[in-house]
């Protein structure tokens, strides 16, 4: 769904509405230092290779997703979206960018959602009012956003 002039003209349109971003394997790969993504209805996987003292090991990381688990934190602006770790041991070769919270992990997804051309198209006094609702799994990750009052 797009944005149209007469909506940006009138904000109270909006309000209503909800706007999909749709995210690529290439959006998640920016934000997550170039690991390797793969994405289905039912999981995310993260791989790479840990270098060591040794060499390199390669790793991969499942994260499901969970129910009611988007929030906005309010003052820093980030949108947070949570997985469930499905190869818990696996979580310490991770990137910083995700916050762990015990198998859970965390993702600040507006770094990808700000490289979207939608995204862009969205003018920038709007920008912070965009709220994330919900998200959903398939080939590609939608997140899901509507505007608060």
């Amino acid at each position: 769904m797009g944005l149209f002039v007469e909506d940006l003209l009138n904000f109270s349109h909006l309000l209503d509405k909800e706007i999909e971003f749709l995210l690529t394997k290439e959006h998640l790969s920016n934000i997550l230092n170039g690991l390797e993504i793969e994405l289905s209805e039912s999981f995310i996987a993260i791989s790479g290779k840990k270098r060591g003292f040794l060499g390199s090991k390669k790793f991969e990381v499942r994260l499901a997703p969970l129910e009611n688990s988007v929030k906005k934190e309010a003052e820093t602006g980030r949108q947070i979206l949570c997985f469930k770790a499905l190869t818990p041991s696996s979580l310490k070769f991770l990137p910083d960018s995700f916050e762990k919270i015990g198998e859970n992990v965390c993702l600040d997804i507006m770094p990808a959602v700000s490289q979207t051309g939608l995204y862009q198209s969205i003018p920038q006094k709007l920008r912070p009012k965009l709220t994330i609702s919900r998200y959903r799994l398939s080939d590609s990750l939608k997140v899901y956003f509507k505007f608060e009052k």
